[in-house]
């Protein structure tokens, strides 16, 4: 495993691939810049739980805290963002309440990550997707 240590300067993902969601991290190390990889799968919310649909990879169910009131809720996992939108427009015409559809899944990835887009990270890697990282 090697170790990368840099600052995260830019992300997207690969747009070449077409059922896998890869984050790309844009990091400058000081011998220059290195395109980190990772799979990442982006997601929408329920309240109501959904049917299964082509790119839907996965539901979660959790429970949500509105005050004193605990609600249901359903992550719905897609294996690549071009789902995104169609799951969303499925369930809302089925009456579910979508949410969180319209965060960007480069966006998502952070947040699940808890990293951020200035950071200065250490990662181990293996060719070129993260393993782990730290701060």
């Amino acid at each position: 495993m090697e170790e990368v240590v840099g600052r995260i300067v830019y992300v997207d993902h690969d747009p070449a691939e077409r059922e896998e969601m890869i984050v790309r991290l844009f990091v400058r190390t000081e011998n220059g810049y290195r395109v980190l990889k990772d799979f990442y799968r982006p997601y929408l919310i329920t309240f109501q739980e959904p049917k299964p649909l082509e790119g839907v990879v996965a539901v979660e169910k959790g429970e949500l805290r509105v005050g004193t009131e605990k609600k249901d809720i359903y992550v719905v996992r897609v294996s690549h963002p071009k789902y995104l939108q169609k799951v969303k427009e499925i369930y809302e015409k089925e009456g579910l309440d979508v949410r969180e559809h319209d965060v960007g899944a480069e966006f998502q990835y952070f947040m699940e990550r808890g990293l951020s887009p200035v950071g200065t990270y250490k990662f181990k890697v293996e060719g070129d997707f993260i393993k782990e990282f730290e701060p």
